[in-house]
């Protein structure tokens, strides 16, 4: 029989709710499998290398590969509802 692992998902801190910034299937699988997620929280004043994500910006930034964490929330969160999920996951 397999261990589960949970699964780790770089994040910010929105408020309300965390954005998922890369493996944001990784919540919705594990919270179909009670499993619990940890989340690394990536300060909001920092920035980011959209290199090392595996979230589309579909160009959004531009050229640009080192964005605000501000800046990528804002975008993400604009789509909320648009081919997005809300999953409540329990926390490790």
């Amino acid at each position: 029989m397999q261990t589960l692992v949970s699964p780790t998902v770089r994040v910010a801190d929105a408020g309300d709710f965390y954005v998922a910034f890369e493996g944001s299937h990784r919540p919705h699988a594990a919270a179909e499998l009670d499993v619990p997620v940890i989340f690394d929280v990536i300060d909001q004043e920092d920035d980011i290398d959209l290199r090392t994500l595996d979230v589309g910006t579909m160009g959004v930034f531009g050229r640009e590969n080192i964005v605000s964490c501000n800046d990528l929330v804002a975008y993400l969160s604009s789509l909320r509802g648009q081919n997005m999920v809300d999953v409540t996951v329990a926390l490790e």
